[in-house]
């Protein structure tokens, strides 16, 4: 069963510590990962793997639960954040081992992960690769062609609550409607934008790759607007998005 919260608490410690293309790797890890474990699931059930490796899975994901507890109650020492990488290292391996055998009984075959690396190389030089993570927090990453990762806190929360009410006066709904949307818009970009254009990452860059995650699948990136010389721009007049 794949461990969701360790892997959030090994990216937010893998931050504290300055390692930004080990915390994104840890993403692309989990995105993939949480996919691929609702698949593991049944087959594991169904094959037969050794109970000793089944054990063994079993044993890491507890010592990894209890080690996510205390970093969420009273945070982690570096000794710690050691082990928690160590556990997280050795739960690799028998997840490894568990594929093998589901892989030789024909029912599962996975991709070897996408890496920091990987995405880097592929980009032109005018394109960036943003990708956003909701774990505790909302985080954003971001990979141009040359530069290595800039990684920020987009949101204190897992959540961006902007709440939309609307009057039932359908006289002034449009023009309310149209008002608040405006705002929202503006306040999403705050939330989720701003934090990447105030580095320099995105010097000489026209072009976004942008991969959302969880509630922001559905999110018009371009549509998100701010101010600059006292006029209002939306983001897709700036870039183009993909």
């Amino acid at each position: 069963e794949f461990n969701f919260s360790a892997y959030v608490g090994a990216i937010s410690s893998a931050l504290q510590l300055g390692q930004k293309e080990h915390a994104f790797n840890y993403v692309l890890k989990v995105k993939s990962k949480t996919l691929n474990s609702l698949l593991q699931e049944g087959a594991i059930r169904a094959s037969n793997i050794p109970a000793a490796i089944k054990q063994k899975k079993n044993l890491v994901t507890q010592e990894l639960d209890k080690i996510q507890q205390k970093s969420i109650n009273i945070g982690l020492q570096s000794s710690e954040v050691a082990k928690q990488d160590s556990l997280l290292k050795e739960n690799e391996i028998v997840s490894t081992k568990i594929r093998q055998y589901l892989q030789r009984e024909g029912f599962y075959n996975a991709a070897h992960p996408v890496q920091f690396t990987d995405i880097q190389k592929s980009l032109d030089q005018n394109q960036a690769f943003i990708e956003y993570f909701v774990g505790d927090a909302i985080y954003v990453f971001t990979i141009s062609n040359g530069d290595k990762v800039f990684a920020a806190l987009a949101s204190l929360t897992s959540e961006v609550k902007i709440r939309v009410s609307m009057p039932r006066n359908s006289k002034v709904y449009d023009k309310k409607l149209k008002i608040r949307l405006n705002e929202v818009a503006h306040q999403l970009y705050s939330y989720l934008f701003e934090p990447v254009i105030s580095s320099s990452i995105l010097d000489n860059v026209n072009e976004l790759i942008i991969a959302p995650d969880y509630s922001l699948y559905g999110l018009s990136f371009e549509m998100l607007r701010y101010s600059r010389d006292g006029r209002d721009h939306i983001l897709g007049d700036q870039y183009k998005i993909h």
